[in-house]
Protein backbone atom coordinates (compact mmCIF):
# COMPACT_ATOMS: atom_id res chain seq x y z
CA UNK A 1 0.00 0.00 0.00
CA UNK A 2 0.94 3.63 -0.16
CA UNK A 3 2.02 4.96 3.00
CA UNK A 4 0.93 8.76 1.67
CA UNK A 5 -2.22 8.02 0.28
CA UNK A 6 -3.70 6.28 3.38
CA UNK A 7 -1.62 8.77 5.75
CA UNK A 8 -3.52 11.64 3.59
CA UNK A 9 -7.23 9.73 3.96
CA UNK A 10 -6.35 9.51 7.86
CA UNK A 11 -5.54 13.01 8.12
CA UNK A 12 -8.73 14.23 6.01
CA UNK A 13 -11.16 11.77 7.86
CA UNK A 14 -9.61 12.95 11.46
CA UNK A 15 -9.98 16.75 10.15
CA UNK A 16 -13.62 16.50 9.15
CA UNK A 17 -14.03 14.51 12.62
CA UNK A 18 -12.63 17.47 14.05
CA UNK A 19 -14.20 19.96 12.77
CA UNK A 20 -18.11 18.44 13.54
CA UNK A 21 -16.64 17.75 17.29
CA UNK A 22 -15.84 21.31 18.04
CA UNK A 23 -19.15 22.86 16.71
CA UNK A 24 -21.01 20.37 19.18
CA UNK A 25 -22.05 22.49 22.27
CA UNK A 26 -20.64 21.27 25.51
CA UNK A 27 -24.22 20.84 26.86
CA UNK A 28 -24.76 17.83 24.67
CA UNK A 29 -21.84 15.57 24.87
CA UNK A 30 -23.54 14.09 27.69
CA UNK A 31 -27.08 13.14 26.36
CA UNK A 32 -28.02 9.98 25.43
CA UNK A 33 -31.26 9.97 23.05
CA UNK A 34 -33.45 7.10 23.83
CA UNK A 35 -33.07 6.02 20.05
CA UNK A 36 -28.86 5.91 20.92
CA UNK A 37 -26.93 3.95 23.42
CA UNK A 38 -23.91 6.00 23.26
CA UNK A 39 -23.17 10.10 24.43
CA UNK A 40 -21.21 11.81 22.00
CA UNK A 41 -18.37 12.08 24.67
CA UNK A 42 -18.67 7.84 24.40
CA UNK A 43 -18.35 8.15 20.80
CA UNK A 44 -15.48 10.44 20.82
CA UNK A 45 -13.27 8.86 23.56
CA UNK A 46 -14.15 5.68 21.32
CA UNK A 47 -13.26 7.01 18.10
CA UNK A 48 -9.84 7.93 19.60
CA UNK A 49 -9.38 4.44 21.71
CA UNK A 50 -10.71 2.06 19.13
CA UNK A 51 -7.74 3.19 16.82
CA UNK A 52 -5.18 3.18 19.67
CA UNK A 53 -6.40 -0.59 20.66
CA UNK A 54 -6.22 -1.62 17.05
CA UNK A 55 -2.87 -0.30 16.04
CA UNK A 56 -0.98 0.06 19.34
CA UNK A 57 -1.86 -3.03 21.62
CA UNK A 58 -2.49 -5.47 18.61
CA UNK A 59 0.19 -4.63 16.65
CA UNK A 60 3.05 -3.55 18.50
CA UNK A 61 2.10 -4.35 21.89
CA UNK A 62 2.23 -1.03 23.63
CA UNK A 63 -0.70 0.18 24.31
CA UNK A 64 -0.28 3.23 26.14
CA UNK A 65 -4.08 4.93 26.73
CA UNK A 66 -4.32 7.77 29.05
CA UNK A 67 -6.25 5.98 32.28
CA UNK A 68 -9.60 4.72 32.19
CA UNK A 69 -9.44 5.11 28.79
CA UNK A 70 -10.14 1.69 27.82
CA UNK A 71 -12.49 0.79 30.33
CA UNK A 72 -14.61 3.89 29.53
CA UNK A 73 -14.70 3.71 25.81
CA UNK A 74 -13.77 0.14 24.39
CA UNK A 75 -16.36 -1.88 22.64
CA UNK A 76 -18.96 -3.03 25.09
CA UNK A 77 -18.53 0.18 27.48
CA UNK A 78 -20.83 2.51 28.59
CA UNK A 79 -20.75 5.81 30.26
CA UNK A 80 -23.60 4.31 32.67
CA UNK A 81 -20.22 3.18 34.14
CA UNK A 82 -18.17 6.00 34.20
CA UNK A 83 -17.33 8.01 37.35
CA UNK A 84 -16.69 12.22 37.49
CA UNK A 85 -13.55 11.71 35.93
CA UNK A 86 -14.47 11.91 32.47
CA UNK A 87 -12.10 13.46 30.25
CA UNK A 88 -13.14 16.72 28.88
CA UNK A 89 -14.30 17.91 25.35
CA UNK A 90 -10.65 19.46 25.23
CA UNK A 91 -8.98 16.85 25.89
CA UNK A 92 -10.69 14.55 23.79
CA UNK A 93 -10.14 17.20 21.14
CA UNK A 94 -6.66 17.23 21.91
CA UNK A 95 -5.60 13.40 21.79
CA UNK A 96 -7.53 13.51 18.40
CA UNK A 97 -5.33 16.16 16.75
CA UNK A 98 -2.20 14.83 18.03
CA UNK A 99 -2.53 10.98 17.19
CA UNK A 100 -2.34 10.72 13.48
CA UNK A 101 0.68 12.17 13.76
CA UNK A 102 1.67 9.57 16.01
CA UNK A 103 0.87 7.21 14.35
CA UNK A 104 2.15 7.88 11.06
CA UNK A 105 5.67 8.34 12.60
CA UNK A 106 5.05 5.41 14.35
CA UNK A 107 3.89 3.15 11.29
CA UNK A 108 5.71 5.01 8.21
CA UNK A 109 6.74 2.38 5.98
CA UNK A 110 5.56 -0.27 8.31
CA UNK A 111 1.91 -0.43 6.47
CA UNK A 112 2.93 -3.13 3.93
CA UNK A 113 4.09 -5.02 6.87
CA UNK A 114 2.45 -8.67 7.00
CA UNK A 115 0.90 -9.54 10.86
CA UNK A 116 2.62 -12.17 12.68
CA UNK A 117 -0.95 -13.50 13.79
CA UNK A 118 -3.68 -12.33 10.73
CA UNK A 119 -6.91 -10.52 13.08
CA UNK A 120 -10.70 -11.75 13.44
CA UNK A 121 -11.90 -9.64 10.30
CA UNK A 122 -9.04 -11.01 7.71
CA UNK A 123 -6.78 -7.97 7.84
CA UNK A 124 -3.34 -9.66 6.68
CA UNK A 125 -0.97 -6.08 6.94
CA UNK A 126 -1.25 -2.94 9.11
CA UNK A 127 -2.24 -0.81 6.41
CA UNK A 128 -5.64 -2.92 6.44
CA UNK A 129 -5.94 -2.29 10.13
CA UNK A 130 -5.52 1.51 9.67
CA UNK A 131 -7.78 1.52 6.80
CA UNK A 132 -10.45 -0.68 8.50
CA UNK A 133 -10.01 2.15 11.77
CA UNK A 134 -10.95 5.16 9.09
CA UNK A 135 -14.41 3.15 8.09
CA UNK A 136 -14.99 2.85 11.95
CA UNK A 137 -14.52 6.04 12.64
CA UNK A 138 -16.43 7.35 9.77
CA UNK A 139 -19.30 5.04 11.34
CA UNK A 140 -19.11 7.18 15.00
CA UNK A 141 -19.28 10.50 13.13
CA UNK A 142 -22.40 9.30 11.69
CA UNK A 143 -23.69 8.35 15.34
CA UNK A 144 -22.42 11.54 16.65
CA UNK A 145 -24.15 13.76 13.53
CA UNK A 146 -27.43 11.51 14.59
CA UNK A 147 -27.37 12.59 17.92
CA UNK A 148 -26.53 16.51 17.57
CA UNK A 149 -29.48 16.24 15.25
CA UNK A 150 -31.85 14.63 17.86
CA UNK A 151 -30.90 17.17 20.74
CA UNK A 152 -30.66 20.46 18.13
CA UNK A 153 -34.37 19.69 17.08
CA UNK A 154 -35.31 19.59 20.98
CA UNK A 155 -34.01 22.92 21.24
Amino acid sequence: MEDKIIFNQMLFTRKQTLKLIEEIPDDFMDIIPESHNNSIRWNVGHIFTDQEIWLYERIKSSLKLPPFYKEYFAYGSSPSTWNDCVPTKSELIDHLEKQPYRIMKDFSRELDQNLVDPVLLGFDNTGQILLHTLYHEGLHVGVIQSIKKILTKKI
